[in-house]
């Protein structure tokens, strides 16, 4: 496989020599979830998992939501409107599993990600900036390569962009998901996976956007994949 090379690389920059550097293959990936969905009409969402406690929304038949957390069989623990509560799924839901696969048109799309990324190793850390061109900081560098390789829309902040798809994982990391880092005050740090055990981040002021190890004197905290059943942008 052709090593990939990069015309933004800067020497006193770079962690990792990218011009060595060569792609994991992207693996077809199976993911398995499991979702609720509403058997009736006006069902109610609870606080607690008990018949008698308050209730905090009511959904439509046929509302589908990722299950959090399964009681004794009893009541499925979801999130609606931001809420976490609980319905019954003796009467009024199902669970089922959900098995998603990755195609080939995935694997591509994670390919073109991380090779967009690594393009712009040696480029200028900025704080607050959006564009890597002209200097951008770990979370700006992710949101501008998900919206311009795959059209996905991140939110310009670590946090929530922590948020914003599907936790995974680490047995299940593949080329093109996110790495979170964390601080004293919760999530401050982004960053590509790259394949091979490596990252490539806007990093700080002082070493730009560089490829480096993911275990890098900090210990990832969350994988999330926003990739998911998306198609090659055109």
């Amino acid at each position: 496989m052709a090593a990939v090379t990069s015309v933004r690389v800067n020497a006193d920059n770079d962690k990792t020599d990218i011009n060595t550097f060569e792609l994991e293959p992207v693996n077809m990936v199976t993911r398995t979830s499991y979702m609720v969905k509403t058997l009736n009409d006006d069902t109610a969402v609870r606080q607690e998992p008990d018949s008698f406690s308050s209730e905090i929304a009511k959904i439509q038949k046929d509302s589908v939501y990722e299950l959090l957390e399964n009681i004794d069989d009893t009541w499925a623990k979801i999130v609606v409107d931001g809420q976490e509560g609980y319905v019954n799924i003796e009467e009024d839901a199902v669970v089922y599993e959900n098995i998603q696969r990755d195609t080939d048109e995935e694997s591509e799309l994670r390919k073109n990600v991380v090779e967009n990324a690594l393009s712009f190793v040696g480029g200028d850390y900025v704080w607050g900036g959006e564009d890597p061109f002209s200097g951008v900081d770990c979370s700006g560098f992710t949101a501008y390569i998900m919206e311009d390789t795959a059209g996905v829309n991140l939110t310009h902040y670590s946090g929530a962009q922590a948020s914003e798809g599907k936790v995974i994982g680490r047995d299940e990391l593949q080329p093109g998901d996110l790495v979170f880092y964390s601080g004293e005050n919760g999530i401050n740090h982004v960053a590509i996976y790259a394949g091979h055990d490596k990252i490539v981040h806007a990093s700080s002021s002082t070493t730009g956007i560089i490829l480096s190890d993911m275990e890098n004197g900090r210990t990832p905290v969350r994988f999330v994949s926003v990739l998911d059943d998306l198609q090659t942008k055109e």
